[in-house]
């Protein structure tokens, strides 16, 4: 097999760059049972975030995959959940529901003409790929049975066999085209989907008995695009299930979906239909081990179709095997996939990162200075000097005395004492174990780097940091390690790199973060500029607060809101909060640390942690501003002259030297 270059591994890192069948590319997450369809034929609405895999594992039950050549023989049981895929266009959907084009009266006979073409496309497809099965108990002809005189009526006189098909649906599909865009041409002959598949699949069982119990699955992805009209009629079906085939609907987490149907009735969860949330189990404390164990084997995963093969790593195809997914879940197994991911993108403790400052001339100088600020703004009467707060042998506690020594309240004699203790390995609150380096570290560390924002910050780095700044999507851990393979091979260019050997340095992974991120940051404009001027200023400000030389409050890096806003606003808002939520630019978060005034049970509102990068903030959910709603407001809508106003209140507030502006200019 030809080893691709490292940088087209992950360039295609989304379902709809992937060809139908993903059986190469699939990976069972070690939870699979709990989220496995199986074989049930009832409704399932798939939840997941954008980028999470919804589409993935939506394709791995579709027949593509079903009947896919590279999963070897496959049993006639397999015929009995077939899946079918169709992912509305939102620009012709909203084209039928637009009013004053196509006559109301026609629109929803219009949608569900639209929506029968596309499945029955499907299925159509679905028929080639189950005559080109390997079936244990042999091939199926399909082609050439007759279809069933009553579904013939539907079509043209000269579909006479399911070969037929085909081509009569895209002629159809182009017929729709042509009158949506010219309406006063004579209306097509509007079909529906369901009466047409059941009368299909009931000719096909009763023409060939291995389809006694053949059973389809309609996927239906991206659900919540429809029009409200569109999904009471999808509803319908999934009130009132067929013998021969289910509704399945995906959406995002959080989005706004309707229960109706297009009549008096609604579809209920567990009684209708059950839930599957994609993502729930990589949220929870423990799920965050079992995200980074799917992201390393992901990686080892496309490593190995590209030619690489990694010492120790698990074959692609043990991946896919149900069978396999005990052995997955022993810890010898997880411990050590993981630890060729961390191999791959090793990581620095803080404690390293801390030295690499001593170590650094410019770092240092960064250090030097803060210490320097300290003594004279708060210690100016003191005979210490920035020599006698640095000590080679503590790092850590040197980086976090030095800012230490900027909060008024402090006493330089007493954090030279326990600095010195700290460096003789004596009791100290200043020894890495204590309260006050765990605490305070990360944050003078980015505090640091940000003064230097061309340098790229080792913070960032790490497949464990790469993980948490992904916070379970899938999407963007796979760019994090395309960013870093592109970056590394750019840099390292080699005819044969040897995979075992491969490390990338985390100067390069920082880098990568940062670029990452700005991709990300920019797609936040296709869920509306407002929620994208939101993004961005309030990661302005969580930088500001990072540039506070005390660092009483490090790392603020999430936000509640206090007070209350006019009716008119507060619709303005709520909207605006539950697209950031739906489309995964804010997660909302239980609210236990509020420090302000608070009107009820607020909520913390985190901005995804993929954004942080570009800030050159931390991703850690830590600690928590409470903006009153009139800076909220501010923030939401006000002009870039108010907003600019309302961050320099942020830095008088916070203390903040007024060169943050110079570097404020340098990172944007």
């Amino acid at each position: 097999m030809k080893i691709k270059p490292l940088r087209s591994v992950f360039v295609n890192n989304r379902a709809e760059q992937l060809p139908d069948d993903v059986w190469k590319h699939f990976v069972l997450p070690i939870h699979f049972e709990k989220i496995d369809l199986g074989e049930d034929a009832k409704s399932v609405l798939i939840a997941g975030g954008r980028g999470c895999g919804k589409t993935m594992f939506i394709r791995y039950y579709c027949h593509a995959t079903l009947f896919s050549k590279d999963r070897g023989t496959v049993a006639d049981t397999s015929l009995s959940h077939i899946g079918i895929y169709w992912k509305p266009d939102v620009k012709i959907c909203n084209f039928i529901a637009r009013p004053g084009w196509i006559k109301d009266d026609l629109k929803d006979s219009a949608f569900q003409h639209l929506a029968a073409l596309e499945i029955l496309s499907d299925f159509c497809r679905s028929l080639k790929s189950i005559e080109h099965a390997d079936f244990v108990d042999g091939s199926i002809a399909i082609g050439n049975i007759n279809v069933p005189d009553a579904a013939r009526v539907y079509f043209d006189d000269n579909v006479r066999t399911y070969n037929d098909l085909d081509e009569c649906i895209n002629r159809k599909l182009v017929e729709m085209d042509m009158w949506m865009h010219n309406p006063e041409r004579p209306k097509p002959t509007f079909l529906n989907f369901a009466p047409i598949l059941e009368r299909l699949c009931h000719g096909l069982s009763a023409a060939e008995t291995r389809f006694g119990k053949i059973f389809y699955r309609i996927f239906i992805d991206e659900f919540e695009n429809l029009h409200k009209s569109q999904q009471k009629l999808i509803n319908d079906h999934i009130k009132h299930p067929s013998k021969y085939f289910c509704i399945n609907i995906a959406t995002r987490r959080h989005a706004k979906i309707y229960s109706e149907t297009s009549g008096f009735e609604r579809v209920v969860e567990t009684h209708d239909y059950r839930k599957v949330d994609l993502e729930h189990e990589f949220l929870t404390q423990t799920g965050k081990s079992a995200f980074s164990l799917l992201a390393s084997e992901v990686l080892l995963m496309r490593l190995a179709r590209a030619g690489y093969e990694l010492e120790g790593a698990p074959s692609p195809e043990s991946l896919m095997d149900v069978k396999n997914l005990a052995n997955r879940k022993s810890i010898e197994y997880q411990k050590r996939v993981k630890s060729l991911a961390a191999k791959m993108f090793p990581t620095l403790s803080y404690q390293e990162i801390a030295r690499l400052v001593l170590d650094d001339k410019s770092l240092r100088f960064r250090l030097e200075k803060l210490i320097k600020r300290g003594l004279k703004v708060n210690h100016a009467n003191t005979k210490f000097r920035v020599e006698d707060f640095i000590n080679e042998n503590v790092p850590d506690s040197t980086v976090v005395c030095a800012c230490l020594l900027n909060r008024k309240r402090s006493n330089a004699a007493d954090l030279h004492h326990e600095l010195d203790s700290a460096a003789k390995g004596k009791a100290s609150k200043l020894s890495s174990e204590s309260d006050w380096v765990s605490g305070n570290l990360v944050g003078v560390l980015f505090y640091l780097y940000l003064g230097l924002p061309k340098r790229p910050c080792l913070l960032y780095s790490g497949f464990d940091r790469f993980c948490q700044i992904a916070r379970s999507n899938l999407r963007y851990f796979q760019e994090l390690c395309h960013q870093s393979f592109s970056i590394y091979e750019s840099e390292n260019f080699k005819d044969n790199i040897k995979i075992n050997d491969l490390q990338v340095d985390q100067s390069i992974q920082a880098e990568a973060a940062k670029i990452t991120s700005g991709k990300m940051l920019t797609t936040v404009g296709d869920f509306g500029v407002d929620l994208y001027n939101v993004v961005r200023r309030l990661g302005r400000i969580f930088q500001l607060s990072h540039k506070r030389p005390s660092q009483s409050e490090p790392e603020i890096t999430h936000f509640s809101i206090s007070g209350s806003f006019s009716d008119e606003k507060q619709n303005k808002i709520d909207e605006l909060i539950h697209r950031a939520i739906t489309w995964s630019v804010f997660y909302e978060s239980k609210d236990t640390k509020n420090k302000g005034p608070s009107t009820g049970e607020n909520s913390d509102l985190v901005p995804n942690p993929i954004f942080m990068p570009y800030f050159g903030v931390s991703y850690r959910k830590k600690r928590k501003l409470s903006l009153s709603a009139s800076e909220f407001l501010t923030i939401v809508e006000a002009d870039e002259e108010s907003f600019n106003k309302l961050w320099r209140t942020f830095q008088q507030r916070w203390d903040v030297p007024s060169d943050a502006d110079q570097q404020q200019r340098d990172l944007f």
